[in-house]
């Protein structure tokens, strides 16, 4: 298979992924078929389309309130 494949960095302590440690024998490679550009450019993708739901989901949540205190006052 001729695909690029693109070393991201180790796996570090916290579970993050960065350059090796010096010294450790034990590295565990992050390996990807998308380059870091194409995985943020996904993750602001997703970032927007959930903050997107997140207002949609309070100006939801305001609209039925706000018909909840009418429909208990009324």
């Amino acid at each position: 298979m001729d695909a690029p494949v693109y070393v991201l960095g180790t796996v570090q302590e916290g579970g993050g992924i960065g350059a090796p440690q010096p010294g450790d024998k034990e590295q565990r490679f992050v390996v990807s078929h998308r380059s870091e550009e194409a995985l943020s450019q996904s993750l602001g993708k997703t970032v927007l389309w959930l903050g997107v739901g997140a207002i949609a989901a309070i100006v939801v949540g305001v609209i039925l309130l706000v018909i909840g205190v009418f429909v208990l006052v009324g």
